[in-house]
């Protein structure tokens, strides 16, 4: 079972070196490009234009999802795993159900959900749609 939060995160250099600086047009356009990217977000995904949003979506492809698969994952994972409050996070599960992207069930270890082909699909649009946009310009 993947659990986002023990992954290991890029780390980033706090002070750039001459090896990463960028002159400042080039800057402009990936920040353009970062805020095109942020509107299909906003119309397309079911974030609620929030970072909680954004976050509980990303997360769960990879508490939803295995190597071979989809599999159910457990809300537990999510209140757990992800720095929100619990009643924040229930309130978007809630509206993820609602609008079939996800479907919740009780299980014997605790409430389980799994995604929809909805949400799937969702999260392949957003994937070529962050390529097209994180593509170097030429």
């Amino acid at each position: 079972m993947r659990d986002p939060m023990s992954q290991e995160i890029p780390e980033f250099p706090d002070e750039p070196t001459s090896e990463t600086s960028v002159d400042r047009t080039e800057l402009a356009d990936i920040a353009a490009r970062s805020l095109a990217l942020r509107r299909w977000e906003q119309a397309h995904l079911p974030t609620e234009a929030s970072v909680l949003g954004f976050d509980l979506f990303m997360s769960l492809a990879q508490w939803g999802a295995d190597d071979e698969g989809q599999r159910a994952g457990l809300l537990k994972q999510i209140y757990l795993g992800l720095p929100y409050s619990e009643k924040g996070l229930r309130l978007h599960l809630r509206k993820l159900e609602a609008e079939g992207w996800i479907t919740l069930q009780r299980a014997s270890r605790g409430v389980q959900f799994e995604l929809t082909d909805k949400y799937w699909e969702a999260l392949d649009r957003y994937v070529q749609q962050w390529r097209r946009h994180t593509q170097e310009s030429n």
